[in-house]
């Protein structure tokens, strides 16, 4: 799931989320 919310939060904030 971690890579899933980083590659959504990247494209939602804009920002690399990987947590």
């Amino acid at each position: 799931m971690a890579r899933f919310t980083a590659i959504r939060g990247e494209a939602s904030t804009g920002l690399p989320r990987i947590c």
